[in-house]
């Protein structure tokens, strides 16, 4: 039995995060923060929830399976929103080489910098290969589920990024839909707008203050009729 069972049933309707940068206060140019209220979770407190951020920089599958299934067994909560997946995409060199790192921070809007990000990206040395990817999500789910009375499963896309990352973007993507699908989900897929509209992304990674806006609303929508939620 889980925990959940013998919490009383006037307690306030608990939603865990689970994400990378997107979810995540981290630092932006001039050594500012993105501001917490920026974030798209963050409108949920006005639903009166109690929101559980479990968002770190630079988050993958795999580091959520062995740092943060601790939190995940105590999390305790109702609602999952599962905002993961470019940093397993993100190819090893471009994480683990200080030389490559610099190149593309500096060059990769010039012509020797789209070449270095296209050779990375088309050369399949994803950090988690698309295989894992799934495994490890289908592995997080059931931990999710093992210690928590789950009302709602939602997953965010992964942001557009550029031209030669996209392609795993739309693969990755597809894994996170069949998952949510699977669990009776609800995958929230933004990247055809993000192609579309210029103001939706921030930058190759992340949702821009306009995305988040509108993630908010929807996420709101769907707490608000699907979840056996009242205001």
């Amino acid at each position: 039995m889980s925990s959940r069972n013998i919490i009383d049933k006037d307690e306030k309707m608990r939603v865990c995060i689970i994400g990378d940068s997107n979810s995540n206060a981290h630092q932006i140019e001039n050594n500012s923060l993105w501001n917490i209220k920026d974030l798209y979770w963050y409108p949920l407190l006005k639903l009166d929830l109690e929101i559980l951020p479990i968002a770190f920089v630079r988050n993958n599958t795999k580091r959520i399976l062995t740092m943060s299934d601790f939190f995940i067994k105590n999390a305790n909560s109702d609602i999952f929103i599962i905002q993961i997946g470019v940093n397993d995409i993100t190819s090893d060199f471009l994480n683990n080489d200080k030389i490559i790192n610099k190149i593309y921070r500096f060059q990769r809007k010039t012509k020797m910098g789209k070449w270095l990000i296209n050779y990375l990206y088309k050369s399949r040395k994803n950090k988690i290969n698309s295989l894992e990817f799934e495994n490890n999500l289908k592995k997080i789910i059931n931990l999710i589920k093992k210690h928590n009375n789950v009302k709602k499963f939602i997953f965010l896309s992964i942001p557009y990024g550029i031209k030669e990352k996209n392609e795993y973007v739309i693969k990755y993507n597809t894994i996170l839909n069949k998952i949510s699908v699977e669990n009776n989900g609800v995958f929230l897929d933004y990247f055809y707008d993000q192609e579309k509209d210029s103001s939706l992304i921030r930058d190759e990674i992340h949702y821009s203050k306009k995305l988040h806006d509108r993630i908010s609303e929807k996420l709101i929508e769907i707490i608000s009729t699907e979840c056996d939620f009242k205001k």
